[in-house]
């Protein structure tokens, strides 16, 4: 079990590390009731964390939301803003955006965007850009995942693609690891699977065939997906719960 948990070959020699996570079976749903402070403050920076780091796949209009929201926050006692928001540059940027996402486009485009949507939030709270930050995310099917590392196989690619694999009560979700795009993301009612420990493997059975509609979420076909992580036996637990 330990193996299945870090990569190190003496595992009594690390440093414990305690990490707050979202309880990844618990719904959005029943997530919304929740208005501790501290909780909701506690969210939002795993949120962030995640969307940053392009683990929170999402269109163009929604990281333009999560971009104008961050800046806000940033910057929300600057006596100055305007100055600040016309000299944004491609570092300051990548604490609004994803690196994967920011080099799609200039960063004129990006900065003109976040102009637009700015005075639509400059006179909102603080906690009140958070819950927003929050709302959006929640309305991403991969949210509230945990997230794995491993590599994926299936019928429809010719070779393996590294991968991050979420898991939440809505389904399975595969990120490609290089370009922070949605491979595939299936609902638990679209799918089988089994656990084969002796190989570190989860095959996953797609049961449903998708209209392809130019969505990355639409375009499954029927076939097997062989994904193979350390922590294989660890999502299978977290999908049969």
């Amino acid at each position: 079990t330990i193996q299945m948990l870090t990569d190190t070959k003496n595992p009594s020699e690390e440093a414990p590390v305690l990490t707050w996570r979202r309880n990844v079976k618990v719904s959005v749903e029943k997530e919304k009731q929740l208005q501790h402070t501290k909780a909701l403050d506690l969210l939002f920076h795993e949120a962030y964390h995640n969307y940053i780091n392009g683990l929170y796949p999402c269109k163009d209009k929604d990281t333009i939301t999560f971009a104008t929201i961050l800046f806000c926050l940033q910057h929300q006692d600057a006596v100055r803003v305007k100055p600040a928001l016309s000299h944004l540059n491609q570092s300051q940027l990548k604490e609004l955006i994803p690196a994967a996402v920011i080099r799609h486009k200039d960063t004129s485009h990006w900065v003109n965007k976040i102009s637009k949507e700015y005075p639509s939030v400059k006179d909102i709270s603080q906690q009140q850009l958070k819950s927003q930050f929050l709302t959006a995310c929640q309305r991403l099917t991969v949210y509230g995942s945990a997230f794995f590392m491993g590599t994926i196989m299936s019928t429809l690619r010719k070779s393996p693609t590294p991968c991050y694999v979420g898991v939440n009560d809505i389904g399975i979700h595969i990120i490609s690891l290089h370009t922070k795009q949605m491979v595939q993301s299936l609902e638990y009612r679209e799918i089988t699977w089994k656990h084969i420990a002796e190989k570190t493997v989860l095959e996953v059975l797609v049961k449903v065939i998708r209209p392809r509609s130019g969505n990355p979420r639409d375009s499954t076909a029927r076939g097997i997906i062989e994904i193979r992580t350390r922590q294989a036996g660890l999502i299978d637990h977290l999908m049969q719960r």
